[in-house]
């Protein structure tokens, strides 16, 4: 406050120029859990991860108490995840019964919406890698594919699937230490599908919602999209907690929940095999870059040679 002949007038302290930059940096520790800020706790957890991997040794009995608090809350969303069905029914009811069949078409419309950009995204992106990059037929390897995707299909758990995938790639040819590695990561890490779903569905309820977003906001999404989806768990319905943040990040309403639990009904299943497709997609590129860097080690090589003859 400054006082002026005994009048004070409150000014307000002036932003730091680093939080001015920076306006997703956590200013406290724990403001961001306490406010419920997602991306500056997201923010906070790469810092944190960064900081672990440079101190090496030393951080592991930080990093077994995180892994053991992250197996704890893994626990607890598998069993809220339990009593989902049951919930989004009774919430469903009222909202069918004031909409009729109104939000039942604008949800249609959203599943259609959806599958077409999923199809669009595995043809133009999976198949593109295969053809160009990986030299192989495109329906050819979804043949091969087929096996781990429809168990991914069936289980809606890339956990699971993984024996499945790993026999695949066996089938395939790819290489035991490309699949070894590729495949468990990808279970883990890779949610294509998954991340397509989480962000079509906050744009579609903000559409509902009247919640007009802009070109900023909706960059905020995107980012803090692949870092949620990739910490998605690798279990059946594990997305409803990730769009629970993204849902208080859009500002939308908790009522929201209900009707994106109802879609998820008819995309899980999807999500996870274009997840597991993926992952075998992976494994394809990776396979092939080691298949190139042998054949030019080979043909240098072979060249060696020809010029020592030649000589």
């Amino acid at each position: 406050s400054i006082g002026f002949d005994g009048i004070y007038v409150s000014t307000p302290m002036p932003e730091e120029p680093f939080f001015r930059i920076f306006p997703e940096f956590p200013r406290l520790l724990f403001s961001a859990f306490v406010e419920g800020n997602v991306m500056q706790v997201l923010v906070f957890a790469v810092v944190v991860g960064f900081a672990i991997l440079s101190v090496g040794e030393k951080a592991e009995p930080a990093l077994r108490i995180i892994e053991s608090f992250n197996e704890i809350c893994m626990a607890v969303v598998k069993f809220v995840v339990r009593f989902t069905p049951l919930g989004a029914c009774f919430l469903i009811m009222p909202i069918t019964a004031n909409n009729r069949f109104g939000a039942i078409t604008g949800l249609l419309s959203y599943v259609v919406t959806y599958y077409a950009t999923i199809i669009a995204f595995v043809v133009i992106v999976y198949f593109g890698l295969i053809k160009f990059v990986a030299k192989g037929s495109p329906i050819r390897f979804f043949k091969a594919a087929l096996p781990a995707v429809m168990t991914g299909f069936a289980t809606s758990s890339s956990t699971a699937t993984l024996p499945v995938s790993v026999q695949v790639a066996d089938d395939m040819g790819i290489r035991k230490e490309i699949s070894s590695i590729v495949l468990p990561i990808g279970s883990t890490m890779n949610m294509d599908g998954g991340a397509i779903m989480l962000l079509m569905s906050t744009i579609f309820f903000c559409n509902i919602c009247g919640i007009q977003l802009s070109v900023g906001q909706i960059i905020t999404l995107c980012v803090a999209n692949i870092f949620l989806s990739v910490g998605t768990p690798a279990i059946p319905n594990g997305g409803i907690a990730t769009f629970t943040a993204l849902v208080a990040m859009a500002g939308l309403p908790a009522g929201v929940m209900s009707l994106f639990v109802n879609t998820m009904a008819v995309t899980n299943y999807v999500n996870t095999a274009v997840n597991i497709l993926g992952d075998l997609t992976g494994c394809a590129f990776f396979n092939q870059l080691e298949d190139n860097k042998e054949a030019r080690a080979a043909e240098e090589a072979a060249q060696a040679v020809r010029v020592r003859i030649a000589g």
